[in-house]
């Protein structure tokens, strides 16, 4: 079906990303090793940066299906301009532009996790913005399919 054609790949994509932060997460463990950091706020850093990896993978899964070739220029453009968006927002004068685009950020989404907090709205929010763009894919793929 189309839904597990876009989950394949998705899921593919989220587990070499997984996997590579897995790797690189053992480097905290040298931490330890010099001093004592604070374990919560790493853990919650890294689950943060999974989230957050997870919403650009299905932007970038998304961009792929809109576009003929597979290039990645299109998810790097859009992800820095998602990134930008929230560092933009608050140079804004508009009190009520700004609170809408601090709304939608990612990044700002992303902030209680350095602070060692897990955000259960944050994570709820990055689950829904990948579940949104992977519905869009696969709508995508329908029309592709029946036009």
């Amino acid at each position: 079906s189309l839904f597990g054609m876009v989950m394949g790949k998705y899921l593919a994509a989220l587990t070499v990303f997984a996997a590579t932060l897995a790797v690189n997460s053992f480097n905290f463990f040298l931490l330890y090793r010099y001093g004592t950091p604070n374990g919560a706020v790493i853990a919650a850093n890294v689950l943060g940066v999974f989230f957050l990896g997870a919403a650009f993978i299905a932007v970038g899964v998304f961009l792929s299906s809109v576009t003929e070739n597979q290039l990645i220029v299109s998810s790097i453009a859009v992800i820095g301009i998602l990134i930008l968006l929230s560092f933009l927002a608050d140079e804004i004068p508009v009190v009520w532009v700004r609170t809408v685009i601090d709304w939608f950020s990612v990044m700002s989404r992303y902030a209680p996790f350095t602070n060692g907090l897990l955000d259960i709205s944050a994570i709820i929010y990055y689950v829904s913005f990948a579940a949104v763009f992977l519905f869009l894919t696969v709508r995508v793929y329908e029309k592709r399919r029946w036009s």
